[in-house]
């Protein structure tokens, strides 16, 4: 099971849809809104699911708020997002198994991929 966190404008929704493109299964991937990933770990594991990664997508919040505007979001909207998310997410690269900034869609894809078999 992998588990996506980050903020808004990450890219967490892209990631998932290519790798439902690549193999992985709706009930494989699972995009998280918060920190509370021990919770869903204990569920998971309770389903008898044993191998969870986490990974916190990266990206710099300048371009988040390039890619939140092109996707039609208002910027009076962006900044309430960013304000809350910042103390919402802000221990989540200590939370989550592995930290993947995304660039480029495609590389950070395939690096998910490679961490998730074990490369």
């Amino acid at each position: 099971m992998i588990i996506l966190i980050g903020e808004s404008g990450s890219g967490k929704t892209s990631i998932l849809n290519e790798l439902l493109k690549n193999g992985y299964r709706d009930n494989d991937v699972f995009i998280q809104r918060d920190l509370n990933i021990q919770e869903t770990r204990d569920r998971a594991q309770e389903q008898g699911i044993d191998t969870i990664k986490c990974f916190y997508i990266f990206v710099p919040a300048e371009e988040r708020t390039k890619r939140m505007l092109t996707r039609g979001d208002s910027f009076e909207s962006i900044q309430r997002i960013m304000e809350m998310e910042n103390d919402k997410l802000k221990n989540a690269k200590e939370v989550a198994d592995f930290v993947i900034e995304n660039k480029v869609l495609e590389d950070a894809v395939e690096e998910i991929m490679r961490l998730d078999k074990g490369e």
